[in-house]
């Protein structure tokens, strides 16, 4: 039981933080740059890290000093995740330029 709510839970982050942003991102992503790519991501290990806390917390009735070092724990892991990530999809696409298409 406790699986599957942490599954629902960080399935149901991204969907949450879509909505939060999705007047400030188009649908097909055309207008994305890196520093909204990265506000989505800090937004959603924010937010996941938080509700999966929240959750083993709520069944494992863990201290709350307890729950607080492991969101801390989960927000460096993946902030480093995140920094890790980004740095290596940058780059390759900082070296990328598009084909020029023929006119006419």
């Amino acid at each position: 039981m406790l699986a599957t709510q942490v599954a629902l839970t960080s399935g149901a982050a991204p969907l949450l933080i879509y909505r939060a942003f999705r007047k400030q991102t188009w649908l097909d992503l055309s207008d994305l740059t890196w520093q909204r790519l990265f506000q989505l991501s800090l937004a959603f290990v924010v937010l996941s890290g938080v509700l999966c806390a929240g959750i083993i917390f709520l069944f494992l009735c863990l201290p709350e000093s307890e729950v607080r070092n492991k969101i801390d724990h989960a927000f460096c892991r993946d902030i480093l995740i995140i920094f890790g990530s980004l740095s290596e999809l940058r780059m390759p696409l900082m070296s990328f330029t598009p084909p020029k298409s023929p006119v006419g």
